[in-house]
């Protein structure tokens, strides 16, 4: 906020006055008469006319006129200062409340966004096609890009290429359109590596390209495309061996490492996809590759880093994952909860709950909602405060199960804290 408040030269009457003497000013700037102000202050005429002299002399006035003039435009000036710094506090408040509100939107929309990918995959006929579509669209809303593909470094005759697995639609023409249309089902290959994504796959690091078209880098657009402003191209790993990547285009402002950052649970989540896929695709007996990629739904669950358990409708425990057992404190083999009746364990945690009755019948109340609640606090026994999403799974409309994501906000307390 520009300042508003010009400084001024004249004597501070504001800070100099003494007690009786700023009285003594406010009334007459207020329109009393010196016998009204005698009345109102307990003194005599002889008093006041005496606190006139020694203002006047002491702030060089020409007359009682001016002196309070002079008084009452730097009382006005201290008000606005006032209402200006008061202003610009509440600024600063709104300001820093409004970053904290969309840092919690953001981390609840990547939580979204990881917990879809590993319900799809969960719920999933392998269909890494669907899966990686969805996820860019959750991609592209988070970082709120134009632009954007998933897919899969491969290499022949020892160069790198990429096979896409989501794409945004960018055809620029007729023909482009037609080619995209053909291809785009089995995969769109790009060979050309003196390009912006093709620096990621021969250099195996992550691409900020926020001047897109001077880029050094850049091998240029084919006449007629989009234009691509911005750029940032993500490496996939399993391992030390490159196996994908996420490239985006067009956020207003560009990209950035924090950006790359913020997005690490997700990279995470498409290297466990990307491994899944892997094993579907080779030689093995159909059997054995059930049996690994299983294993790798279970992978893909506790390498996140949040809670999470998911039920059926009738409250049956499908699954859940390592993170949850360390935030509520279970030792016992989490394998064993798979098939249970929900309302069962949810019994068997009460002695952890500083609350046991509260969560049972909140958890009941969402249930029977059936509508998605996100940033419930939950607190444990031992001080520890969680925060947890509910999400209702649905599938052309009809209700699916329910996913619980629990976030640790607090630690527990020290033994010497507890009461």
């Amino acid at each position: 906020m520009s300042r508003i408040i010009e400084q001024t030269s004249e004597p501070e009457l504001n800070s100099q006055v003494s007690g009786r003497e700023r009285q003594l000013l406010e009334h007459s700037a207020n329109g009393l008469t010196d016998k009204q102000i005698s009345a109102e202050l307990g003194i005599s005429s002889a008093t006041i006319a005496s606190y006139w002299r020694r203002l006047l002399r002491k702030y060089d006035a020409a007359s009682r006129t001016e002196l309070v003039a002079k008084f009452a435009k730097q009382q006005a000036l201290c008000s606005l200062s006032e209402l200006e710094s008061s202003n610009n506090r509440l600024i600063h408040e709104v300001n820093e409340r409004t970053a904290s509100q969309a840092k919690e939107l953001a981390q609840r929309n990547l939580l979204a966004a990881i917990s879809d990918a590993s319900l799809s995959y969960i719920s999933s006929r392998y269909d890494a096609r669907q899966i990686f579509t969805k996820l860019l669209g959750n991609i592209l809303e988070l970082t709120d890009s134009e632009y954007g593909f998933i897919g899969q470094v491969l290499v022949e005759n020892g160069a790198p290429y990429l096979k896409e697995f989501a794409l945004t639609n960018i055809s620029w023409n007729a023909e482009t359109s037609a080619l995209y249309d053909k291809h785009h089902a089995q995969g769109l290959e790009f060979r050309n590596l003196k390009t912006l994504f093709g620096r990621v796959m021969t250099d195996g690091v992550a691409v900020i390209a926020n001047a897109a078209p001077t880029d050094p880098r850049s091998g240029g657009l084919p006449e007629g495309h989009p234009p691509i402003e911005s750029f940032l191209g993500i490496p996939i790993y399993t391992g030390p061996e490159l196996i994908g990547m996420i490239g985006l285009g067009n956020r207003p402002g560009g990209y950035s490492l924090e950006l790359i950052d913020f997005l690490q649970p997700i990279i995470n989540t498409c290297s466990t996809l990307f491994a899944a896929h892997a094993l579907q695709s080779d030689g093995e007996s159909f059997s054995g590759r059930l049996r690994e990629t299983d294993d790798l739904r279970l992978t893909l669950l506790d390498k996140v880093n949040f809670g999470i358990l998911f039920e059926t409708v009738d409250r049956k425990i499908i699954c859940t994952n390592e993170q949850l057992g360390k935030m509520f404190g279970i030792t016992a083999d989490l394998g064993n909860l798979e098939g249970l009746d929900c309302r069962i364990a949810m019994a068997a945690t009460e002695p952890l709950l500083k609350d046991p009755n509260d969560f049972r019948l909140s958890t009941e109340r969402l249930v029977r909602g059936n509508e998605s609640q996100y940033s419930e606090r939950v607190l444990l026994a031992n001080g520890a405060i969680l925060e947890r999403d509910f999400i209702v799974v649905k599938e052309a409309n009809r209700t699916r199960g329910f996913l619980w994501c629990y976030r640790q906000v607090t630690a527990a307390r020290s033994a010497s804290n507890i009461c």
